[in-house]
């Protein structure tokens, strides 16, 4: 179990471990926030999002199966959930002689409860991971927090002998992969456990918890060194102390001190001055002196795309390239900025297979705040927030087929002032509040969309 604060290096250790995993071992990486994120365009609700997270479970391990097996075992994890049909034998007989003229015959089935549900997509999962025959491989579950979202918050009524309840539902799925391959490992990174595993101290030594902790100068010092920045030890300490110790920031600041993100533009500074300017602040004059010069340094097209990144949070390079083209009309983004873009600790990949981007939640918050302050002092028309938050309503309303209504498009538009999808936000949420078990994904995705925007 791994974990640490956001931005702490937990998915760049998964990434290292997929680069160079140990001798003879394979590696299988799961996402839990690729479900998460997507929730907010689907409509099927959360425990859709539960199935569709063991079949991406299944297809993961089916990757790394022999050859001659994949293609068998990817249809069978795409099928995990599937409706089976049922076998009935019904006999009839007439006694004394008689016979039967007319006797219309009708089999009913109580309706499964959650836990009996899932318990059978589960089994179906273990049948894929049998199937594998791998025996050394280790699973790799990325923002492992969100998995919490998938548990049942509501309890059924039970009947005998069934199962009751879904909570921590993942880790007993994880623990039925354990028992069913002894060669699996599994690797969870979060910035929480989940409650079971925080909270079990009888697991004769099965979990290994390892807490990420926040750089030392020297870390700093060996990072800038390797990033052909060699510093003294002051300079390693100013660093380490205005990133709060955070590695996605000392490499993000990194990444636009060495010109990754410049595209051309002239730095405003040496790095000896901002360590120098850095000396001279302390506290939230400190960070935003910081920011300040920081950004100062990334050209003016180049800074739009970020601030369109930053407004999506989750996008594909085309929905990034439209919206900032929209918000924009010197058309400044373009491709070549986006692939800069996309080798910076700014964004990382969130689902190679749908070409999604996620853009890193610390380094959100850096841009959100410069462009608030931006606006702040800036009349209506000329404001960067509220233009790119329309061309990203558009875009997704664009796309919808609902009367132009998606989530995305909703929050988008909530962030303006904008409320006129709220009567069909307020059905959606309605609906999930009345779901059996509580939807607490779908709610959550709801709440979202119309708090987000407010903080």
């Amino acid at each position: 179990m791994l974990t640490g604060v956001s931005g702490m290096g937990k998915s760049t250790v998964l990434a290292r471990l997929v680069a160079r995993p140990p001798d003879r071992w394979a590696c299988a990486v799961v996402d839990a926030e690729v479900l998460v994120s997507g929730m907010v365009v689907r409509a099927e609700g959360g425990e859709e999002a539960a199935l569709e997270l063991l079949r991406l479970v299944g297809g993961r391990l089916a990757e790394v199966a022999p050859w001659w097996r994949r293609r068998w075992l990817r249809r069978k994890a795409a099928a995990i959930g599937g409706v089976r049909p049922w076998r009935v034998n019904v006999r009839q007989w007439a006694g004394f002689g008689g016979s039967i003229s007319h006797s219309p015959v009708q089999v009913s089935a109580g309706a499964l409860t959650q836990g009996e549900r899932r318990g059978q997509w589960t089994g179906q999962l273990a049948e894929v991971a049998r199937a594998v025959r791998r025996r050394q491989l280790v699973l790799l579950v990325d923002t492992s927090e969100l998995l919490a979202y998938f548990d049942d918050v509501t309890a059924e009524q039970p009947r005998p002998g069934r199962p009751y309840g879904v909570a921590s539902w993942f880790v007993t799925v994880l623990e039925e992969l354990l028992d069913q391959m002894p060669g699996l490992r599994v690797v969870l990174a979060g910035t929480t456990a989940p409650a079971s595993v925080a909270a079990d101290n009888r697991d004769c030594g099965r979990i290994v918890r390892v807490e990420l902790e926040p750089w030392a100068p020297e870390d700093t010092g060996r990072y800038l060194a390797r990033r052909g920045l060699s510093v003294d030890a002051q300079a390693a300490v100013a660093v380490t102390g205005a990133a709060g110790g955070l590695p996605v920031e000392i490499s993000w600041l990194m990444d636009i001190l060495t010109g990754q993100l410049t595209d051309g533009h002239d730095p405003a500074s040496s790095f000896g001055e901002l360590v120098a300017g850095l000396a001279e602040r302390a506290g939230p004059a400190r960070r935003a002196w910081l920011r300040s010069h920081v950004l100062e340094r990334i050209s003016d097209g180049t800074l739009h795309l970020l601030h369109a990144a930053a407004v999506l949070e989750v996008f594909t390079p085309d929905a990034l390239l439209a919206v900032a083209r929209d918000g924009d009309s010197n058309g400044a983004a373009n491709r070549e900025a986006f692939a800069r873009l996309e080798h910076s600790s700014y964004i990382r990949s969130l689902d190679a297979g749908a070409g999604q981007w996620r853009v890193h939640t610390v380094l959100r918050g850096w841009l959100l705040e410069a462009a608030r302050d931006h606006d702040a002092r800036q009349p209506l028309p000329e404001r960067i927030l509220p233009a790119l938050h329309r061309a990203a309503a558009e875009y997704h309303e664009a796309l919808a087929t609902n009367d132009r209504w998606s989530l995305r498009a909703a929050h988008h538009r909530f962030a303006t002032g904008d409320n006129r999808h709220s009567a069909v936000w307020t059905a959606h949420l309605t609906r999930a509040l009345g779901t059996q078990p509580l939807d607490t994904l779908r709610i959550q995705e709801l709440a979202d969309a119309a708090l987000v925007g407010l903080r």
